[in-house]
């Protein structure tokens, strides 16, 4: 999930989403929603 959850990823996604009309996103790993690492590890 890391690629994903990237600031380049973020910016380029909101920008296509901007120009369809859509709303922006947050895309985030599930270590940092969690505080932490995933399954108590």
């Amino acid at each position: 999930m890391r690629h994903l959850a990237n600031e380049k990823t973020v910016i380029r996604v909101n920008a296509v989403n901007a120009v369809e009309h859509h709303g922006s996103i947050y895309i985030a790993t599930p270590e940092f929603i969690t505080g932490g690492k995933v399954y108590g590890k």
